[in-house]
């Protein structure tokens, strides 16, 4: 007897649903045993008479769980839906009592299955059972699916399509399916999802190497752009820069859950480096700076695209902030180097483009087409 479908997938430009059927064989097995089981408590109990009821009532509510356990095998899919910037999980159309979640994309670092034995019969042949799991990028797990009527092919289907539409690129994961293949070891960059507050800063926050935005009445090219993954989830953006009188500048957008924070930043010279007497193994928790104190606000661990000769860095940052957090000292350990930058929150306004009233307009009024003459518009 063929296995019935159990997957269903549809997806469109802005959305992504899998739905996973659990187990319909199961299912009818659990609910024709809870049947007969509640049978012969009946017949036992006289029909179910209040005297007996008492005595067997463990037993008629271990019955009637059985039997909605099965009704759900039967009938219930585990739905996986991406949109709006979350994965979101739940079953239906019967309620069960666990496994509903909704996840942020960007809290998602990998997905995978897990493979358990389920089932040995007689002739040693053995059946597994696949359920599908999150690896955030807090280092957490979460279990997404409990039930399933999966095969292995069609668990490796599920977590393909779902990684491939948050463009995430597979890696190996401690008790995941074994016999996996990967085709890279290296990961991209986040993919940001976010909707962003406010429309102008998200434009900066997206620029990308060789890309040109304007303020401070000089138009400036970006001949680096980098994109940080911190372990919290965030990700922010630095944005080295030059103008057209070869004038050096850098920019740093941070990124807190949809809020965007640009600032403009300088290296700092040897000499202040000194007077700071940072120590990244023992950070301190304030640092005076040209008569200003800045306290240490962030501590961040994660990695940095795109690297240097395609491999992969990780970066330490601390970042130190005055009381009004308009301006920052972030220090950056690379590659067994610091890295010392001053910055000042940046208000960024990208020029409108204004009308020119001077210019006439491509085709003039026809003042006689009838579609508006003789018309009262009072």
């Amino acid at each position: 007897m063929p296995k019935p479908q159990s997957v269903q997938i549809q997806e469109q430009d802005q959305s992504l649903e899998i739905r996973v059927g659990w187990n319909p064989t199961q299912g009818f097995m659990t609910v024709f045993a809870s049947t007969l089981w509640l049978v012969f408590l009946a017949v036992l109990t006289g029909g179910f008479k209040a005297e007996a009821l008492f005595a067997s009532s463990m037993h008629i509510l271990v019955g009637c769980w059985m039997f909605y356990t099965g009704l759900c095998y039967m009938v219930n899919s585990t739905i996986f839906a991406i949109a709006d910037g979350d994965l979101r999980v739940w079953h239906e159309p019967l309620p069960w009592w666990r496994g509903s979640r909704v996840i942020g994309i960007n809290e998602i670092d990998q997905l995978f299955f897990k493979e358990s034995l389920a089932n040995t019969d007689d002739n040693g042949t053995k059946t597994y059972s696949y359920t599908l799991h999150a690896r955030l990028i807090d280092g957490t797990h979460k279990q997404l699916m409990y039930k399933s009527n999966l095969d292995k092919e069609e668990a490796l289907k599920i977590e393909q399509k779902l990684e491939h539409y948050l463009g995430i690129v597979d890696e190996r994961v401690w008790g995941e399916v074994p016999g996996k293949t990967y085709t890279t070891k290296l990961r991209g960059p986040r993919p940001a999802r976010r909707q962003y507050t406010d429309p102008a800063l998200t434009r900066l926050y997206h620029t990308e190497k060789n890309g040109q935005i304007s303020f401070d009445q000089s138009n400036w090219v970006a001949t680096a752009a980098y994109q940080y993954d911190w372990s919290d989830g965030s990700s922010d953006r630095e944005l080295v820069l030059t103008n057209e009188s070869d004038e050096k500048g850098q920019l740093y957008i941070a990124q807190h859950k949809t809020f965007l924070h640009a600032f403009k930043e300088s290296p700092l010279s040897e000499q202040e480096i000194n007077r700071l007497a940072f120590l990244k193994e023992a950070p301190p928790a304030e640092l005076s700076y040209k008569g200003q104190t800045y306290t240490l606000n962030y501590q961040q661990h994660g990695k940095r695209f795109p690297g240097e000769d395609g491999k992969l860095i990780w970066v330490q940052q601390w970042i130190y902030e005055t009381a009004d957090s308009t301006e920052h000292l972030r220090i950056q350990h690379i590659a067994g180097e610091l890295f010392y930058y001053r910055g000042a929150l940046f208000h960024y306004q990208p020029p409108v483009e204004r009308l020119d009233l001077d210019t006439l307009p491509e085709k003039e009024i026809d003042y006689q087409q009838p579609d508006w003459r003789g018309k009262d518009f009072v």
